[in-house]
Order: C-alpha cells, then sequence, then structure tokens
C-alpha cells in the first residue's frame, strides 16, 4: 500500500500589495501500511535534504522548512535572498523529471501557476536560477533523485495557485470574511490532491497550516467536499483531524495543525513554494513600476507588499498610479 502524503501552504496573505500564493505539495510514499504515523522525509532522505542550511556528512544538504526561516532578508550581502527557497524547490522538481525551468514563466507552468492578469505581473521574465548556476541545481537534484528512489519517496505533484488583487477583494466582499480566501485556496487544492490518487486502495492524507484562529473545520470540509461524511477524530488547542469519507466511498484524513511546516515534509516544501512563486510575481511588480517610475524621473524603491513598506511605496508611487491602477493593485483588508 502506498500514501499520498500531502502538505497545503501560503505565504502573502498579510499583505497589501501583491498576490496571495498558496501551494500544494504531494508526496507517494512506498510500502506504507494504513494506520501507521505519518512517515518522516526528513528522516527518510538525510542527509541528502535537512531541516536547516549548513554541511553535513560531506554534503550540503537541502534545506527544507518553514519559507519564512529559508528566505533571506533582501539586504542580504550576497544579493541572493532566495538562495534556499530556489534550491529546495528546482531540486525536487529536477529530481521528480521534470526539465530545469530557465525563467519564471516556465516554473510557473511546471507548479501550474496562472500569471495575475495586471499588466505589473505580465512583463520581463525573471531568468532562473536567481541564486545558484543552473550546474549547482542539477548536482543537487543528481544527490536528491537517487535518495528519493531509496527512501521510497517520489513527488506526485507540486502546485500553487495565485490570487490577485481583484480575485482577493472579490471573495472578501462576497463573503465578508478574509479567511474566507485562504479557505477557497484549501479547497481548489484539496480537489486537486485527490484527482492525483487514483487507487482506491492508496491511503492519502492532506496536512494544512492552521487557518487564522478556527479551530474547527467540520463545516468548511462538508462545503469543500459535496456528498461527503465528515467526522472529527480530534480537537486540541494546536491541531484538528478529521475522517472524511468521500462520495465514492474512500476514507481521507485531513489534518489542521499551527506550524505545520515545522511538523509535516509536504507543508515545509509547500510554503517554500509559495514564497518562491510570490517573491518572483513581485519581482515583476516591482520592475514594472520601477521602469515607469523612471522614465518620469521618480527613484522607486521596491515594495515586498507588507503593510507598513507598502504605504511607503503607495505615497512614494502616488504620481505615477491612476486612480483605476491603485484601486486594481491594493487590498481592502
Amino acid at each position: 500500500m502506498s500514501l499520498l502524503y500531502c502538505g497545503i501552504d501560503e505565504a502573502g496573505f498579510g499583505p497589501l500589495l501583491g498576490p496571495m500564493c498558496v501551494a500544494m505539495c504531494a508526496l507517494r510514499i512506498e510500502a506504507w501500511r494504513d494506520g501507521d504515523a505519518p512517515p518522516d522525509p526528513w528522516a527518510l532522505l538525510a542527509p541528502i535534504v535537512s531541516r536547516e542550511p549548513g554541511r553535513t556528512k560531506g554534503v550540503t544538504p537541502i534545506p527544507v522548512a518553514d519559507s519564512k526561516r529559508l528566505k533571506l532578508p533582501n539586504s542580504v550581502a550576497s544579493g541572493k535572498p532566495l538562495l534556499h527557497l530556489e534550491r529546495g524547490v528546482l531540486s525536487f522538481l529536477r529530481a521528480s523529471g521534470l526539465a530545469p525551468p530557465g525563467d519564471d514563466e516556465a516554473l510557473f507552468d511546471a507548479i501550474k501557476l496562472t500569471i495575475p492578469g495586471s499588466a505589473c505581473y505580465r512583463g520581463e521574465s525573471t531568468a532562473l536560477p536567481t541564486a545558484w548556476r543552473g550546474e549547482q541545481v542539477s548536482i543537487a537534484a543528481n544527490q536528491l533523485g537517487p535518495a528519493m528512489r531509496r527512501a521510497g519517496v517520489s513527488l506526485a505533484g507540486l502546485s500553487c495557485l495565485s490570487i490577485d488583487e481583484p480575485r482577493f477583494n472579490s471573495i472578501i466582499e462576497k463573503t465578508g470574511s478574509k479567511a474566507s480566501v485562504s479557505l477557497w485556496a484549501v479547497r481548489e487544492l484539496i480537489h486537486q490532491a485527490l484527482a492525483m490518487s487514483t487507487d482506491h486502495n492508496e491511503s492519502v492524507r492532506l496536512v494544512c497550516d492552521r487557518l487564522g484562529g478556527r479551530e474547527d473545520y467540520t463545516k468548511p470540509l462538508e462545503r469543500m467536499l459535496p456528498g461527503a461524511s465528515v467526522a472529527a477524530l480530534e480537537h486540541a488547542e494546536r491541531h484538528s483531524r478529521y475522517s472524511v469519507t468521500l462520495a465514492d466511498s474512500r476514507v481521507v484524513i485531513v489534518h489542521f495543525q499551527t506550524e505545520a511546516e515545522s511538523a509535516h515534509f509536504p507543508v515545509a516544501l509547500a510554503s517554500m513554494t509559495a514564497k518562491y512563486a510570490r517573491e518572483l510575481l513581485m519581482a515583476r511588480f516591482n520592475r514594472y513600476f520601477g521602469a515607469r517610475a523612471r522614465d518620469l524621473g521618480i527613484e522607486l524603491k521596491p515594495t515586498a507588499g507588507y503593510t507598513l513598506d507598502a504605504r511607503r511605496w503607495l505615497a512614494d508611487a502616488r504620481d505615477i498610479l491612476s486612480d483605476a491602477e491603485r484601486s486594481a493593485i491594493v487590498r481592502n483588508a
């Protein structure tokens, strides 16, 4: 029996500018018995993969962890803030058999991300990798591939949703709740995960970082999966688990957990993918508006989109933004 072990996490829920990205990583674990505890891919893939950047046992492991721990400051002396995120995401894609993406558009195709429609995201692409030489990523992938095969672990899927500012605002306007944006994305990704498992003998476990302060997901899961029966297995302060019997009689375990990326490998890799994708989209955003500002003789410092700096950026950009553009790129919550 095999296990489809899926993790979902987001990047960019809080900012005032830029898209929210929500990613899913699905690992297939062979020789897994129903009822076993979730496997530990960090242990299975050691020393090629680790929880921390660094060097160990003669190799430089690929760090897989919460993206907030791996994303370096934009001011880092190396000028390579995506160093760790990029190595992890590109190595796993390459080890799964995909051709190395030569630019961000090829990466977005590989992770099934639709580029937002606004002109600020539709411009010049970013050559990849940004922080490594291509052969360095290939070396990491060539070490990772055999380690995955030995451990009976494969990447069944790595995908990412991009929720641009107009859609973000539209969902909030319809529901009155910012949390509904996350729930919408989780629903889409859960359906993607279930479509990957066509063998009814395969076990499916879905883990998602807990969404805000919500503790009970019974009703949201029933809405996400029409015709399913949802039974709570456990409600605790930091996590909730549910047994979901689908309309086709498959039983899926869904787990919401605070700081899930620290405990569940696929959530960590999803976190990295979402952050990497958002950073690349924000690079397009900053290139587009930076070029327009320079044409008008205005110096416009880039922004990551988070509230305090976004307000600074909006003030600096006031002379280059029309009212319609400002409305289209600013989130309402």
